[in-house]
């Protein structure tokens, strides 16, 4: 099965009801061919995390988790922005 990695908006350790069930509804089509993995931004970051901080992290958190490689990377607000 191929991986879709969804990067999105905020910061939260928890995602709202509202935002699953309109993610899901959304992602239908890929379901049955990609395992999709949820990821948002960390939480408490410190003032001066740049853009490319982030980009960074998500980048090493890709390779770390996934060898490095994703079929799909699709962002949802800032992590639209991201991706």
């Amino acid at each position: 099965m191929k991986n879709l990695v969804l990067f999105s908006g905020g910061p939260s350790e928890k995602f709202s009801k509202m935002f699953l069930d309109s993610t899901i509804q959304s992602l239908e089509p890929f379901i049955k061919e990609y395992t999709i993995h949820l990821v948002h931004r960390k939480s408490d970051l410190p003032q001066n995390y740049t853009i490319m901080d982030m980009v960074n992290g998500y980048a090493e958190m890709i390779i770390n988790e996934f060898g490095g490689k994703v079929d799909v990377i699709l962002g949802i607000s800032y992590g639209g922005l991201i991706a």
